[in-house]
């Protein structure tokens, strides 16, 4: 399996405040899985980019949607993104900085030797992003969002929440 790019969901214009939330979500989170997969099968640069994209993406919905969303459940999933970016991050710096930064290295013995010095924190790295796909962060990022869907559509559902 290969990683893959973010596709853009289509919105009705008459769609409710969370059907909105609830297309956009899903599509970021399926972006999300779909490249964790990829990584567990491939570990490579591309894969780590992606869920890094699919994780900014499920930050910015908790960003626009932030007055209909419930306080306490949207911190818990902004708190549950800002660990899985921290545990994404490094592993994204190192593929960059081997990947475009040191190619610019005219040396190649100097290149070399830096290429080595960055295997076992890359390898640490990629380690980490394993380890975080494989444990509950993962499901509970996805819990946090359909739980933030699902308490959006019974505010629709119900008029004295204001929320359409």
């Amino acid at each position: 399996m290969a990683p893959i790019r973010a596709e853009h969901p289509v919105l009705s214009p008459k769609a409710t405040v969370a059907e909105s939330f609830s297309v956009l979500a899903a599509a970021a989170l399926t972006h999300l899985a779909r490249n964790a997969e990829a990584f567990e099968a491939t570990p490579e640069p591309h894969a780590v980019h992606q869920m890094r994209v699919a994780a900014r993406r499920l930050r910015a919905l908790l960003g626009a949607f932030r007055s209909a969303l419930p306080k306490v459940a949207r911190k818990r999933a902004g708190l549950d993104l800002k660990r899985l970016q921290k545990a994404l991050s490094p592993a994204r710096d190192l593929d960059v900085f081997l990947d475009e930064v040191l190619t610019d290295i005219a040396v190649a013995s100097v290149r070399t030797a830096i290429a080595r010095a960055a295997r076992t924190p890359h390898q640490k790295a990629y380690a980490r992003v394993r380890r975080v796909i494989r444990g509950s962060l993962m499901g509970r990022v996805r819990t946090d969002f359909d739980t933030l869907a699902m308490a959006l559509a019974i505010a629709a559902a119900d008029p004295r929440f204001g929320v359409n």
